[in-house]
């Protein structure tokens, strides 16, 4: 089963190739992604080598590298423990399909579906997140109580 549901998000991508060899940023994609996969592992996630999804993580963290943004092991490990018990639901909710070709629908809907969800409420949790920080009330005003410079 889960072989067959697997298919799904392989074939739905994004699909990522890595750098040709003469690139020079070949050498960052490939310490990269020895960082990624031995993460993933610590974290105890089986993952193919050949994931589409592995490869989306190593585009990105290397191009947040090659910017000189923070990307970091640790940066990347808050991140995948945020979102394990969001694909255990998910996972979970799968078992509601009983048949093959209904489970696979599924998972190609929370795959589509769910991702643009995820984003969209990241945006309003920093929306959140910097009012407080910057001293906004939750009628969208100055808060006068916390002092800042």
């Amino acid at each position: 089963m889960h072989e067959r549901l697997g298919v799904a998000p392989y074939l739905l991508g994004p699909h990522v190739e890595p750098p040709d060899e003469r690139d020079p940023e070949r050498e960052l994609w490939d310490e990269v992604f020895a960082e990624m996969r031995g993460l993933l592992a610590e974290l105890g996630r089986r993952v193919n080598d050949e994931a589409p999804a592995l490869a989306s993580l190593v585009r990105a963290v290397v191009s947040m590298r090659a910017l000189g943004y923070r990307s970091g092991r640790d940066d990347i490990r808050r991140y995948a423990e945020a979102l394990r018990p969001i694909a255990e639901e998910e996972c979970t909710a799968l078992g509601e399909h009983p048949g093959l070709e209904e489970a696979i629908e599924a998972t190609v809907a929370y795959t589509i579906l769910y991702e643009p969800v995820l984003l969209a409420l990241r945006r309003p949790a920093h929306e959140d997140v910097s009012a407080r920080l910057h001293g906004v009330g939750p009628d969208r005003t100055r808060d006068t109580s916390i002092s800042s410079p």
